[in-house]
């Protein structure tokens, strides 16, 4: 079913079947028609969901857009879903105020942005089987606006259920996305070496934050008075970091291969691009978002070029991540032509990929750290089966082995007394006796010594 004129014709539909409202809806430019006394009821059709501008390509700052739905006879709890509809809005159902999100005006000192998805339920109407939707719309905050994502109708029950469905993944994604930036925190804290970790934590945490502020936009359940600007900035810095980041993490990972000053120029317009962000106008960070998606795509084409060279040398490890970030690029480039209406049989599929991403990524992290841990163990065992092979080696008699491999583990002559509860002198004499048969004259010949039949053996 398709809106023509501002009305779609749902007589014939089962409702089981939510209906996107999309098509052309009634809309009265410039005119609150619920809400200022004054109308002047020129009107337009204008296409749902689309952002709303003149002939001469300028933006109107508020208007109302209404539609007609007809319906079969039904007794259930009928529902809308609200997506994104920049900056304000407030809906009437059949002539009756339902919700206002923000402050919407004709004034711009009195209009109020916020963003806050949800599902509006309401009982079916008795006398008829038409509903009128009504929505006045403001927007002085934003480039897009208008209703820029489709409204849903349907039964409220299973509305409200695919939008929990949404917000319990969302959580997931969140969770999962924690605790891998905790775990791998605290691994880099024990085992500093391993440079890599931080980036993978910090894009993992970033992961975490976009899983909340965008999609079913969570946070606003939590924070219901965010800050529209504070709401929308976030989403711009994890935009603008992710990318930085992760070729920060490639870099890492296979250190020669990677360019260094390509990363450090990344990490440096991350951070510039963040700052801007932070402290210049909405209307400013937007366009900065635009130039750093551009730069977002290029690091994304720069990684996947490296990983394919890395790939024709036999590289195992640079195949996996070859793989992984194919995917998430085709993820992301999905959600920008979705999100940009250029695609519309589609939904976002970048938090699908992001926390198969961070899943995979964090197993093979796991395997790699854990053969790394089992080589040092095993180089641990061979230098102590070869220890005593030197030890071995000597005509030494069993207490003077005994010191031996204490003095290869680097006790003084007090410790290795009182660990062997024997005196002092007693252990002087056996030092002299093994320094005598190896034919040196100190620790340092003894180190040196152990040191050259190691060499020797490898």
């Amino acid at each position: 079913p398709h809106t023509v004129k501002g009305i779609i014709n749902l007589s014939h539909w089962n409702l089981k079947n939510s209906v996107s409202l999309e098509g052309n809806w009634i809309f009265y430019p410039n005119q609150l028609i619920h809400s200022e006394k004054n109308k002047h009821n020129s009107k337009i059709n204008l296409y749902v969901p689309k952002q709303w501008k003149r002939k001469n390509k300028k933006n109107y700052h508020y208007g109302t857009y209404q539609i007609t739905i007809k319906i079969p006879e039904v007794k259930k709890k009928l529902g809308l879903r609200l997506f994104r509809i920049n900056t304000a809005y407030r809906l009437f159902i059949n002539n009756k105020f339902i919700k206002e999100v923000g402050k919407v005006s004709s004034n711009q000192d009195i209009a109020k942005p916020q963003f806050f998805f949800q599902v509006i339920g309401f009982e079916p109407p008795s006398k008829s089987n038409k509903i009128q939707i009504t929505l006045e719309v403001s927007n002085y905050h934003h480039p897009k606006g208008g209703i820029v994502d489709p409204i849903i109708f349907g039964y409220y029950e299973n509305l409200k259920n695919q939008r929990l469905k949404n917000i319990s993944f969302d959580i997931i994604v969140f969770g999962i996305g924690m605790i891998v930036f905790l775990l791998n925190f605290i691994f880099f804290i024990i085992r500093k070496k391993y440079k890599f970790l931080p980036y993978f934590a910090i894009y993992s945490l970033l992961i975490s934050i976009r899983a909340i502020t965008f999609s079913e936009i969570f946070i606003t359940q939590i924070i219901p008075d965010l800050s529209w600007v504070f709401h929308r900035k976030l989403i711009i810095l994890t935009v603008i970091m992710a990318q930085p980041v992760f070729l920060s993490f490639f870099k890492e990972i296979f250190f020669n291969h990677f360019n260094q000053k390509i990363k450090e120029i990344a990490l440096i317009s991350g951070l510039t691009g963040s700052i801007l962000v932070l402290f210049l106008p909405f209307k400013i960070s937007f366009f900065i978002l635009i130039l750093f998606e551009i730069l977002s795509l290029s690091i994304i084409l720069y990684i996947i070029f490296r990983l394919f060279a890395l790939t024709f040398k036999k590289n195992r490890s640079a195949l996996f991540f070859l793989i992984t970030t194919l995917f998430l690029f085709g993820a992301g480039l999905n959600d920008f032509l979705y999100g940009n209406k250029i695609i519309k049989n589609s939904f976002f599929l970048t938090h699908i990929f992001l926390i198969i991403l961070i899943i995979s990524n964090t197993i093979y992290l796991s395997v790699k750290l854990s053969k790394t841990l089992a080589s040092i163990k095993s180089k641990k065992t061979s230098i102590s089966s070869q220890k005593e092979e030197f030890i071995n080696s000597f005509d030494f008699t069993e207490r003077e082995k005994e010191i031996l491999r204490l003095l290869l583990k680097g006790l003084i002559t007090k410790e290795i007394a009182e660990n062997l509860n024997i005196k002092t002198r007693t252990i002087e004499k056996h030092i002299y006796n093994i320094y005598k048969k190896m034919k040196i004259n100190s620790r340092l010949e003894l180190i040196a010594k152990f040191h050259l039949f190691l060499e020797n053996n490898c």
